[in-house]
């Protein structure tokens, strides 16, 4: 894998970690107006980067936390939503339409506004209370906005009082860039591997749960399908034999992604299963990443980010071998829909 590419890499992410200050200062000034709950409002794939975080809120706080899709927001509404909320958007444009219509939607009722941007000086940025910019993407995935995410929601939950391992989080996420590189050189082999080997199968079933079940999902949707016009079948693991196990013969892909939480359980159900009906099986496992620098307690909550280095490193293999730019779309933000 190239070398540069990786230097810059841990260069970007490492520079992301100046935005802490801010953050929290953020933070400080939302909470300071005695807000009561929290909504994580995104579409696509940005609802799917923040539902890692609504499970941690789950289990680490008491906090009331509702992770929205902003079409569905707008159109069904929550009664918990008003001048109690915090509503935190995602949007790496600056200028998503569903975006701007769910933040109009909430500042009507009174919420306080808060957004995580990839651009600078777009119509989010003019419209929310509060914005933080972030210019340091990685091509291909996630990564950035869930280094983003992390800081945000890290210090959410040290100032609620539920996470005193909160300076301790903050130096790992320091030692972190150094890591994930080392999971993209490792995960570039079996993503160069896996291009070629399934570029013919015209359906793949993608399976996961727990805390990387929205990155799994996300990368079904928004880079399979959105940017390699690839048909996939993403389900929740929970749900895998509750009706999808029927569609599994010997030539069904099957790629199981495994994190390290309490959900582990069901993808090892589903790894058992696979193993006897299929013989075009996949497995992602973030146990397999050293993730060296990185502390035994705290690594578990690094699962998403590790998942999105790891498949991330599929898709420039698929854009070689199909010859398919991942910029190219026919429809998103082509046309009138």
């Amino acid at each position: 894998m190239d070398k540069k590419y990786l230097e810059e890499y841990v260069g970007k992410m490492g520079k992301l970690l100046e935005k802490r200050g801010e953050i929290e200062k953020i933070i400080d000034s939302a909470m300071a107006l005695g807000k009561k709950n929290l909504f994580l409002v995104g579409i696509g794939g940005t609802i799917a980067v923040m539902r890692p975080f609504e499970q941690f809120f789950k289990k680490m706080s008491d906090a009331q936390v509702y992770a929205e899709n902003a079409a569905m927001l707008i159109t069904t509404g929550n009664r918990h939503l008003g001048k109690d909320s915090v509503c935190f958007f995602m949007s790496d444009s600056g200028n998503t339409k569903e975006i701007i219509e769910a933040i109009h939607y909430c500042k009507e009722r009174g919420a306080v506004t808060i957004a995580s941007l990839g651009a600078e000086n777009s119509p989010i940025e003019k419209l929310v209370d509060y914005s933080v910019v972030n210019l340091n993407k990685d091509s291909y995935s996630s990564d950035a906005d869930y280094y983003m995410n992390y800081m945000f929601f890290s210090y959410y939950l040290y100032k609620r009082g539920e996470f005193p391992q909160y300076e301790k989080f903050i130096a790992n996420l320091n030692r972190l860039p150094v890591a994930l590189a080392q999971v993209k050189e490792q995960a570039d082999e079996q993503g160069k591997d896996y291009a070629p080997k399934y570029l013919d199968d015209n359906y793949h079933i993608f399976t996961a749960g727990g805390d990387i079940w929205g990155e799994v999902y996300c990368y079904a949707m928004c880079v399979l399908e959105e940017m390699q016009w690839i048909r996939t079948k993403s389900v929740h693991a929970a749900d895998f034999f509750h009706g999808t196990l029927e569609l599994v013969d010997d030539n069904t892909h099957v790629v199981l992604v495994k994190g390290e939480d309490e959900s582990r359980p069901l993808a090892d159900r589903i790894e058992a299963f696979c193993k006897k009906y299929t013989k075009k099986f996949t497995v992602y496992d973030t146990k397999d990443y050293a993730l060296e620098g990185i502390d035994k307690d705290i690594r578990g909550m690094f699962a998403p980010i590790v998942v999105t280095c790891a498949l991330g490193r599929i898709s420039p293999h698929l854009q070689e071998v199909t010859g398919h730019d991942l910029s190219y779309r026919r429809y998103y933000k082509k046309v009138e829909y």
